[in-house]
């Protein structure tokens, strides 16, 4: 009888324990809203910043009309782009400094001015043949990108796509 007690106790402990493990490593979300008409973003504390939805993204301005993740612009190490995203919003994920991979989904069908620009850690990138317009700068300063590829489909350039890489 007593061994059963000892066993169950402990057992209960081991569960206790290990939930206490599993809610403490869960990533908390720290900040979220819109950014476009039917979709919405997450950045969590560990810096992965989650675009869900689909459609068009809204276009920004750099400083003076800022995406609503700029503040954590320098945590973003990490971006999730959902299935169904048709248009990356001018300035989108410009000066993600340290963001080291960028998948365009194969639904984006257009790149907005300087929209994936200053991805200082970025090294390969894959424009899907959905891509038909990518607008100016729009790869601008990815200083360490060494491969791009373009999957075909590509329609209109508007501008210098990669300076200063």
């Amino acid at each position: 009888m007593k061994l059963k007690r000892m066993l169950l106790t402990l057992l209960v402990l081991c569960l206790t324990i290990g939930a206490l493990v599993l809610s403490a490593s869960a990533a908390e979300i720290v900040d979220s809203g819109s950014c476009g008409e039917n979709t919405v973003w997450k950045l969590d504390d560990a810096g992965v910043l989650t675009i869900s939805g689909s459609g068009a993204m809204y276009d920004y301005q750099g400083n003076s009309t800022p995406t609503p993740w700029y503040p954590y612009l320098n945590e973003i190490t990490e971006l999730h782009l959902p299935e169904g995203m048709t248009h990356i919003g001018a300035y989108a994920f410009w000066s993600m400094y340290n963001l080291q991979e960028l998948i365009i989904p194969s639904t984006v069908k257009t790149i907005g001015q300087l929209g994936c620009s200053y991805l200082r850690k970025i090294t390969h990138l894959e424009i899907p043949a959905s891509v038909t317009t990518i607008n100016t700068s729009a790869f601008d300063g990815c200083s360490s990108l060494t491969e791009l590829v373009s999957l075909v489909g590509l329609y209109l350039c508007v501008g210098n796509l990669l300076i200063f890489c």
